[in-house]
Order: structure tokens, then C-alpha cells, then sequence
């Protein structure tokens, strides 16, 4: 058995995933640490990283390579999404840490960005037509699953971080903003052809913002188990928690039972989004994933494991 860590430079926060792989191929998660940084912020106002949020971010990253040490992990995985991705000053950022602390960190594109939470819904959930959604702080990814297999996926360039900033949702939401933020998540939704061309058994929703609506439908109906992946929702369930957010500033959405503290300001753009696609495609049925990008790098890293060995192995007969 091998433990693992797995680093995730995100727009919203930088997450810290420990697993151990066992000896057939499986893996189960040990611990999850989060941080929140919102580099994100950073690329909607200029498009390049702050240096106190790089060094906020480099000493987050130290933190969790000496967490992944003690712990006697036998590789670090560092990836990085959109507010990396976007940044002007990305190569500075990257080659810092690579200097300040010895991590080497890897830029996803948008595409292997959906292609990963994808691999992770098909190793762990049943899917027949589905629609994957992967809202983060700093892009959207969309993807359509049939039979097990990817179909089509797109990576958006906006999400929860900067979305909020660009139409004033952080605190009280004015009318005119909400409707130019759908206006403007409809219009680029129409930009996607291949969403229209089935109708979909259900929304797979990806990532923390998600995660965070099922935790409230959750409280709301007193659901006795705290269980995130596979709980289902439907669309007025979805709705209820978009009116309710909607209709309260922050410090009144902060005693939303359910809604972490930490993603509060930004979860009216999360919520809002979900809702404006699931009326756009008349999707009734919505279900959250407990695993997504990290779990979707994870799987990979073990199929190359084991194709490795398994030539290793091969070699090995052929020369006996």
C-alpha cells in the first residue's frame, strides 16, 4: 500500500487530498485540508496574481508538502486550474514555488480539467444520459456522459470567484444584476450546440458549491444521513435554495443552515448558474458527486501504475 497527495490549486481554494491506493487498485481517501485563497479574484480585476496572495498560496503549499511528509507519502500530485490558467504572471507564480519550496506544478487545460471530473464519475456512479457540471471559482466545466463513456465537454472561463465580482452578488442582490448575470449565463450557454441536442436524464454537479446545495436541501428536509455523493435533488429543490439565497444579504445567508461560511458571498453566482441551466434544458433531476477532479487524477495516476507494471511484469516473462 502507497499514500498519496494531491494538491489543487483552485480558484477559490487550494486543497490538500491524502489517500492511500491499496493493493488491488482502490483507493480511499484519508483526509482533506482546504485553504481559502481566491486567486480568482486576482485574474477578474487584472488578470494577474497578487504576490500576497502567491505568498499566502506558497505558504499553504509548504504547510501541506510537510503534512504530505510526516505522513510518509510516496509522491505529491500539484495541479492548478483557471486563476493560474488565465494569469499573466502564471510562469512567475510557478516557478517561484519551484524555487521557494520544490514543487513542481502542473497547468491543467480547461479541457483536461472536465476530462478528469468526468473519469471520476464513470469509475464511481451509473450514468445513462447525463449532464456533468463542474462549477469552480474561475470556470465552468460541461460535460455529456452517455453509457459510461464522454461524449462532448467544454470548460467555460467564468465561475463562482469571478462572476460574483462582475455582477455585484456578494452581498445583496439587486433585480437588475440578477438578470443581467442570467442574461449573460444564457447567452453563453447558446454558444454550446451539442447541450441542445438530447434531452438529459439529470445534472452530475461537481465540486464544493454544489456539494454545499445538497448539504442545505439536506438540513432543509432533515435528511438523516450527512452523505454527499450520489444525493439527489430535483429542480424545485434547486429553486427553493436560489430564492432563498437570492432574497438574503450576507450576513443573512451566513445563518443559512447548511451554507459554509467560507463560500457564502460567492454562492449566489453557484446556485444562480445551476438553476438558469436546469430551466434552460428542462432538466428535473440533479446529482451531486462527492468526487470529481482530485478523485478523476487519482484514477489516473493508478491506471498508469498499473499498465507499468503490467509491461514490467510482461518484460519480465518474455525474458525468463
Amino acid at each position: 500500500m502507497e499514500k498519496l497527495g494531491i494538491i489543487d490549486i483552485g480558484s477559490n481554494s487550494v486543497r490538500l487530498v491524502l489517500a492511500q491506493i491499496n493493493e488491488s487498485g482502490s483507493f480511499h481517501i484519508i483526509d482533506e485540508i482546504k485553504e481559502t485563497i481566491r486567486l480568482g479574484e486576482d485574474i477578474e480585476i487584472n488578470q494577474v496574481l497578487s504576490e500576497d496572495k502567491i505568498i499566502k498560496t506558497i505558504k499553504t503549499l509548504d504547510t501541506f508538502k510537510a503534512i504530505c511528509k510526516s505522513l510518509n507519502t510516496s509522491d505529491i500530485i500539484v495541479i492548478a486550474t483557471e486563476a493560474v490558467r488565465q494569469s499573466k504572471n502564471g510562469d512567475y507564480f510557478i516557478n517561484k514555488v519551484k524555487k521557494d519550496i520544490n514543487l513542481d506544478i502542473r497547468v491543467l487545460t480547461g479541457i483536461e480539467e472536465a476530462n478528469y471530473d468526468c473519469m471520476a464519475i464513470i469509475n464511481s456512479m451509473d450514468t445513462d444520459n447525463s449532464l456533468m457540471i463542474d462549477i469552480g471559482g474561475s470556470s465552468t466545466e460541461i460535460a455529456w456522459i452517455k453509457e459510461g463513456h464522454l461524449k462532448e465537454s467544454i470548460s467555460l472561463p467564468f465561475g463562482t470567484v469571478n462572476l460574483t465580482k462582475r455582477f455585484n452578488l456578494e452581498d445583496i442582490v439587486r433585480s437588475e444584476d440578477d438578470q443581467a448575470f442570467k442574461g449573460f449565463v444564457i447567452e453563453e450557454l447558446n454558444k454550446i450546440p451539442w447541450i441542445f441536442n438530447t434531452k438529459f436524464d439529470n445534472i452530475i454537479g461537481i465540486g464544493g458549491a454544489i456539494r454545499n446545495m445538497g448539504k442545505i436541501d439536506r438540513a432543509i428536509k432533515k435528511y438523516p444521513l450527512d452523505i454527499a455523493h450520489n444525493y439527489k435533488m430535483d429542480s424545485k429543490d434547486i429553486n427553493y435554495i436560489y430564492n432563498l439565497v437570492k432574497s438574503k444579504n450576507l450576513k443573512q445567508r451566513l445563518k443559512i443552515n447548511g451554507l459554509s461560511a467560507d463560500r457564502a458571498d460567492i454562492f449566489v453566482a453557484a446556485v444562480s448558474s445551476l438553476n438558469v441551466i436546469i430551466n434552460l434544458l428542462h432538466i428535473d433531476e440533479v446529482i451531486v458527486s462527492g468526487k470529481g477532479l482530485r478523485e478523476g487524477v487519482l484514477d489516473e495516476y493508478i491506471e498508469v501504475k498499473d499498465r507499468k507494471s503490467t509491461r514490467l511484469n510482461s518484460s519480465h516473462k518474455t525474458h525468463l
